[in-house]
């Protein structure tokens, strides 16, 4: 930093080389009052020695060589930046040079208060161009509308300034320069703070500015008026500004004094569809009275400059908005026949901050970005906050404590609800606290993820200090509060462009993939002991193997519903009779003359034998059934050499033939394992098939039995991968998260405890029953390829909220009657291949938990 410090050129010289040299440390120059802006008389010149002669006849050729301006860049009615009069130059020539060189490592260049000639600005914008300058300060350097219309032609080529520096020039106030450098920065990629202040402007400029700030995809703050001298066209370009921003719907004045309102607040009633605010009769009334503010004050706002922010990377803050100076209104006119809202309402609800914005420009104050975030907890205080009628808020002392409302985030994958809200913050220590509202009940929350500091420690203004205070009083609070961490100015950054989130990865509900990989390891296994070669040929077994594979899933579900209403995980041979009966798989022979009087409707679910689009289907017999058990409990080829030797044991075993008898009978009547009660309904397809080749009848078999017969309401598929999915069905696992686990311990530790959910939602009747609830439950377990060898285990909780869905899904709100007539119907449920409307699943899902909520409150004598 050189300031107030007369150069003379072989100072320049000697700091043109060690620019030159790339110094690793140096990244700001500033050359402040230093007098290298003037040009060289030619006098003066002739007496230079022949090494800086010569240097400065070789800079102009080397600086305007590649640097020269094409003619698709001019500005409209403007004439392209040409090379200069090799006779006039300036000091500045070294350092314009070093500036333009591709590998300086210069970011900053600060020539304020330096007197910048014609020749000097022409070479300051060649050298623009092309530079890697991140920061470029020419205030007060006394630049005319020449030279603005220079460095809005160097502005034109250059892709790498993010802060441009203008004030306090001696502009005109011509609407041909203005324009011109407004154009500029309206095309620049990547300027994002423009300080124009302090500087003359026309009354034509309105419409240029309104432009930039509508084209502009970089710039976040803008620094206009505040001349000191006659503006006479400050008053309506501020007022132009302000009005065409509201027209917009976008805030124009200081959030912490007029914040914008959360839907569902106590000030939210004209709340429009998209979230913002339609303007009411006060507020069309209060625009009137701002027009005649603007018209009648305009000695209000001499002088005063205006500051236009907005920021990009933060949401809520999008939008352009005037943060200063502050709209001063002037003393209404007393009314006499209404009373003010705040007279009506003295102890009205304070307002909700979508977001925080200092009144100030936020890059000059070097803000940072902070996020809060709320996780709702499993236990304790905060654990209800996750339901969509609870609301959580963050008081930050930056903000004068003021509520700054928390989002729900929808998250792939999350396991908890989040809340989260995006604001700048000023350098220095804050503190924060949580606030929820839970039935027009406030309290204050402290977060387990956070760091906690005892409020007597923080270092707080009077004014921040009495309004903790009265917080903690009005909600009776006397516990930590949250630290964050402190803000170092040193590292701000102006946020060079917008961060994307990645797209959300594309996750189809119908297709869990750690279920079918389960799936899959359950084939591998089972492949084994099915006797293949006994239900195909020996040429087809490649190809039923892999027809197989694919189809897999549903014979395990299949398997899940008749092995979750028997000896789970086991199959019981008198329930594979119950399975192919109501299937329509059994042909049991003519009707028992006791069954006449019986009740003959159909089994809710089943679809009737005359309705049927397979009327011609084959039937099998009991001793059909009896005769494909009997070969599937016989050992597989793979087992076979094993069993050898465990026949020969058992037959030294066996004393007697009679013992031996026993024993035989006794192992036909033992239950079947997956494998085995799998190969039975092989064999049932392949029965059913007739002359069909075997693929084809294992394809037909799930399409018309399986799918068709068996799974539909209560058994219909469900989209397991759901839960995976940011949506509605997820933020309904989330908000009642509290209930979930509450029923998860009581009721999720076997299958009595489940059923004994049924039983308290009051869900079995003549057309639910409880071996139907029994089946939800197997469906929802996770497949365990050595399942049948394990202990019985209890539900994991994925697998505890997927029944529970499922169940939801079949849940009748209101009980129907029991009348002959009323025909047993479920609700709709979704359709496998088609999508998932999470809209009727999460309310389906609400409503459930709500009400096992209320079934799971303890009851008072």
């Amino acid at each position: 930093r050189i300031i107030d410090t007369g150069l003379d050129i072989r100072s320049l010289q000697c700091l043109a080389e060690h620019l030159r040299r790339q110094p690793p440390d140096l990244h700001t120059l500033q050359l402040s009052s230093c007098g290298i802006g003037a040009d060289i008389e030619e006098e003066e010149f002739e007496l230079l020695p022949e090494s800086t002669r010569t240097l400065y006849e070789e800079c102009p050729r080397q600086l305007y060589r590649d640097l020269a301006v094409e003619d698709q860049y001019a500005l409209p009615d403007d004439i392209p930046l040409a090379e200069p009069d090799p006779v006039v130059k300036s000091w500045l020539l070294p350092i314009c040079l070093e500036v333009a060189w591709p590998g300086c490592r210069l970011k900053k260049l600060d020539l304020s208060r330096t007197t910048l000639s014609h020749a000097a600005m022409h070479a300051l914008a060649f050298a623009v161009q092309g530079s890697k300058l991140k920061s470029l300060q020419l205030n007060w350097c006394c630049l005319d509308d020449t030279c603005i219309r220079m460095l809005a032609q160097g502005m034109l080529r250059n892709n790498s300034l993010l802060d441009l520096g203008l004030r306090g020039n001696e502009l005109s106030g011509e609407p041909g320069c203005c324009s011109a450098i407004l154009q500029a920065i309206g095309r620049h990629a990547r300027l994002s703070h423009l300080d124009l202040a302090e500087n003359l402007l026309p009354k034509e400029a309105l419409q240029e500015i309104l432009q930039l700030m509508r084209w502009s995809a970089s710039l976040v703050a803008v620094h206009l008026l505040g001349y000191e001298g006659i503006d006479p066209h400050a008053p309506c370009i501020l007022h132009g500004c302000r009005k065409a921003l509201h027209q917009k719907d976008v805030l124009d004045e200081n959030p912490s004094k007029n914040p914008p309102v959360r839907k569902g607040s106590s000030q939210s009633s004209n709340l429009r569809s998209d979230g913002q605010s339609s303007p009411t009769t006060e507020q069309q009334g209060r625009e009137e009275q701002d027009e005649n503010d603007d018209e009648e004050g305009e000695q209000q706002y001499r002088g005063k400059e205006m500051v236009l922010c907005r920021a990009l990377h933060i949401e809520g803050l999008e939008g352009w908005r005037v943060v200063s100076p502050e709209k001063v209104h002037l003393a209404p006119k007393p009314k006499t026949t209404t009373q003010s809202s705040s007279a009506q309402h003295p102890h009205a609800a304070d307002p909700v901050l979508c977001s925080y914005m200092p009144s100030a420009c936020w890059v000059c104050e070097r803000c940072s970005m902070v996020e809060f975030k709320w996780t709702v907890p499993d236990t304790g205080p905060g654990s209800s906050t996750g339901l969509s009628s609870a609301r959580v808020f963050v008081r930050p002392s930056f903000a004068g404590f003021a509520k700054l409302e928390l989002v729900r985030r929808r998250i792939h994958g999350a396991r908890r609800a989040v809340f989260t809200v995006q604001a700048l913050a000023p350098p220095g220590g804050h503190a924060f606290i949580f606030e929820a509202e839970e039935g027009g009940k406030a309290s204050l929350l402290t977060s387990r993820e956070e760091p906690e500091i005892d409020p007597c420690d923080v270092d707080l203004s009077p004014r921040n200090r009495a309004g903790l205070d009265e917080i903690f009083k009005k909600v009776n609070y006397s516990g930590p509060v949250h630290r964050l961490d402190d803000i170092v100015p040193e590292s701000f950054k102006i946020p060079d462009c917008v961060s994307k989130d990645p797209p959300p990865p594309e996750v189809d509900p119908w297709q869990d993939v750690a279920w079918l990989k389960a799936v899959s390891a359950c084939f591998d296994l089972d492949i084994q002991d099915i006797h293949l070669h006994e239900i195909c040929h020996a040429e087809d077994e490649l190809s039923v193997r892999e027809t197989l594979r694919k189809l897999y899933h549903r014979y395990y579900e299949a398997y899940a519903i008749c092995a979750g209403t028997s000896q789970w995980p086991l199959v019981r041979q008198v329930d594979i009779y119950s399975f192919m009966d109501d299937a329509k798989l059994l042909d049991r022979g003519p009707q028992d003359p006791s069954a006449i009087f019986a009740d003959t409707d159909p089994l809710p679910g089943l679809v009737n034998l005359s309705e049927a689009s397979d009327i011609d289907r084959v039937r099998l017999s009991v001793p059909d059934v009896q005769h494909m058990i009997a070969r599937a409990v016989q050992p597989s080829r793979s087992r076979e050499l094993s069993m050898s030797t465990t026949r020969v044991a058992m037959k030294s075993t066996y004393k007697s033939s009679s013992t031996s008898r026993i024993r035989n009978i006794h192992k036909e009547a033992l239950p079947l394992t997956r494998s085995q009660f799998i190969e039975v309904l092989l064999r049932a397809a392949v029965a059913i098939g007739g002359q069909k080749p075997t693929t084809e009848a294992i394809s037909e078999f799930v399409t018309s039995v399986i799918v068709g017969t068996v799974m539909l309401p209560p058994l219909s598929p469900f989209p397991r991968s759901l839960h995976m999915l940011a949506g509605e069905y997820q933020d309904a696992l989330l908000a009642r998260r509290k209930t979930l686990r509450e029923a998860w311990e009581r009721f999720g530790r076997d299958s009595v405890a489940f059923k004994a959910m049924a039983q308290v939602m009051k869900m079995c009747d003549r057309t639910f029953h409880a071996k139907q609830v029994l089946s939800i439950l197997a469906l929802a377990r996770r497949p365990e390829p050595a399942h049948e060898e394990m202990p019985h285990q209890g539900l994991g909780y994925d697998e505890f909220c997927e029944a529970v869905a499922r169940l939801a899904m079949v849940w009748r709100r209101s009980s129907q009657a029991q009348g002959e007539s009323e025909a047993a119907t479920f609700p709709s449920q979704p359709k496998e291949g088609e999508p998932v409307k999470q809209k009727v699943v999460a309310n389906r899902l609400e409503g459930f938990l709500a009400r096992l909520a209320d079934r799971l409150k303890p009851i008072r004598a």
